[in-house]
């Protein structure tokens, strides 16, 4: 541990108390030194593996890290409860205030494309990929939104056998759907 400030260190009925630190760095030579946290049914809430990625490290969130993935968040089995949502992750922030000015984007997730740098042969490159859609459920999707407008600029490609399909009913006796930009299509439109 190496602190920045002056530190008191103590411990009781097995607890770690570190205070006036202002700030703890572990780990600070850079040593091939793992870090891990333990739950109660889980030996691996939080795992740092120092020496992944040619010593730039990965992190695991309920699993151990694996060396396809920088973060991989997979925790072990679960038992949800009863008659209430679950999510593996879930993101729900408490709020923003924009000041004076403008904001170009506020969101709640902003995902930006891979840098890659590829001696060899990408065969697929996407900004966010799912890999498929559970099928347990009384009706399974890969993505769902719930409500509010979906925009997509850009093309959008459907494949696969799929289908697009939709009710615009409560639009009135005419119904317009507007699009700019290139669709290529492989399945039906209903």
């Amino acid at each position: 541990f190496n602190f920045t400030e002056a530190t008191s260190i103590t411990t009781s009925a097995g607890q770690l108390t570190i205070d006036g630190a202002g700030g703890v760095v572990i780990n600070e030579d850079g040593d091939d030194e793992d870090f891990r946290v333990e739950a109660n049914s889980n030996a691996n809430s939080l795992v740092i593996d120092a020496g992944s990625f040619g010593g730039v490290g990965s992190i695991g969130l309920g699993n151990g890290v694996v060396t396809t993935a920088y973060l991989r968040i997979a925790p072990i089995a679960i038992t949800s409860t009863a008659d209430a949502s679950y999510a593996a992750v879930r993101v729900a922030p408490v709020g923003v205030t924009v000041p004076s000015g403008t904001s170009p984007v506020v969101s709640s997730l902003h995902v930006v494309e891979p840098v890659i740098s590829a001696t060899g042969t990408v065969t697929v490159a996407a900004t966010v990929y799912i890999q498929n859609a559970p099928t347990e459920g009384t009706n399974d999707y890969a993505l769902f939104v719930d409500a509010g407008a979906t925009r997509l600029d850009g093309t959008l490609t459907a494949s696969g056998g799929g289908a697009l399909t939709g009710t615009w009913s409560d639009l009135g006796p005419v119904t317009t759907i507007d699009i700019n930009g290139a669709v290529a299509m492989d399945g039906a439109i209903t």
